[in-house]
């Protein structure tokens, strides 16, 4: 599943992989977030509800080692960089070809 990311002046895309998460993730699009730095290496937001985990791993490997409970739902297909700024950033992310 491909998804748009309109940030600023910028979409993104991503490929979101084929699992319970991702497709719950999905059934809540579109949707407008605003993303907060996390320790200066990721951004991050809450979500209106939890998203289920069933059939996901107990964690997954980060370039920084491994983290217990992190899910990860897909890859951005490229424009990483547009999200390297400092403070938070508002993001309206939805299904590629679905109006944002």
């Amino acid at each position: 599943m491909k998804i748009s990311l309109k940030l600023r002046d910028k979409t993104l895309t991503a490929t979101l992989y084929d699992t319970p998460t991702a497709r719950h993730f999905v059934s809540m699009l579109p949707l407008t977030l605003t993303l907060e730095d996390y320790s200066k290496t990721e951004k991050i937001s809450d979500l209106p509800r939890k998203l289920t985990n069933e059939g996901a791993p107990a964690g997954a490997d980060k370039d920084f080692g491994y983290s217990n409970g992190l899910i990860i739902l897909g890859k951005l297909d490229s424009g990483a960089e547009a999200l390297n700024v400092p403070g938070s950033v508002k993001v309206t992310i939805a299904l590629v070809g679905r109006t944002i």
